[in-house]
């Protein structure tokens, strides 16, 4: 991004996420445009409200979309407004926290390039555990993190670049979906559908492999439906 180009949120969007979204204003003189959630929030009109200001901001280049909100609860049409912003050039990062574990989806639903991902919110994993997604192709326009040489250019994990970390949340993830995914605790087909067999080892190299997210080396990774 150069000066003078925009980034978006929403009003409703995760604060956490918001302060991420408002980073680029210091470091690359971009615009930051907030965008407020009309009410009633019909399906129509929050369709509506991004299609115009999608319009109104030609220098647009990221927007960020909750899928599921953690104040209202309300549900963004992710993959319509997806659409929207392809056909203008816009990139869309979807915040999928909240919406992963509580609603029956796949990664391919969204149709984003990239995500954000949640497991110890509905999935019941513990704290510090999630993923990032970067579509395949995608991959070559992330930079990566803090100039990260420990992996591979064309390896996901050089964009997530934590030190040294905490494995136990991560290594606890096999014990947790199925548990999550199990009666009574599940009480959706959400659940059952989402969780399926436990987590793999993924093989390194690449950004995903058949729609697995990468979690570090030699750690599970969670099989997402995704591509």
């Amino acid at each position: 991004m150069r000066p003078g180009d925009a980034v978006m949120y929403a009003d409703l969007g995760y604060h956490s996420a918001q302060y991420a979204m408002d980073w680029p204003r210091e470091r690359r003189g971009v615009r930051v445009e907030r965008l407020v959630i009309p009410e009633p929030a019909t399906r129509q009109a929050v369709l509506d409200a991004y299609a115009a200001a999608l319009s109104a901001t030609p220098r647009l280049r990221l927007l960020l979309l909750t899928h599921m909100n953690n104040r209202t609860g309300l549900v963004l049409p992710v993959r319509q407004i997806v659409a929207m912003a392809r056909a203008r050039g816009v990139d869309v990062i979807v915040d999928a926290a909240h919406s992963w574990g509580q609603l029956d989806f796949t990664i391919a639903d969204l149709d984003a390039d990239f995500g954000v991902f949640s497991l110890h919110k509905w999935m019941g994993a513990p704290l510090g555990s999630g993923f990032l997604y970067i579509r395949r192709d995608r991959l070559a326009d992330i930079d990566p993190a803090y100039a990260d040489q420990s992996h591979p250019a064309d390896d996901i994990r050089s964009r997530v670049h934590s030190g040294t970390r905490d494995v136990a949340p991560v290594l606890a993830v096999d014990a947790a979906l199925p548990r999550r995914c199990s009666p009574p605790l599940s009480t959706s087909t959400t659940s059952r559908r989402r969780c399926g067999d436990s987590p793999r080892q993924v093989p390194a190299g690449g950004a995903h492999e058949r729609g697995r997210a990468l979690t570090g080396n030699g750690l599970p990774a969670v099989p997402i439906w995704g591509r």
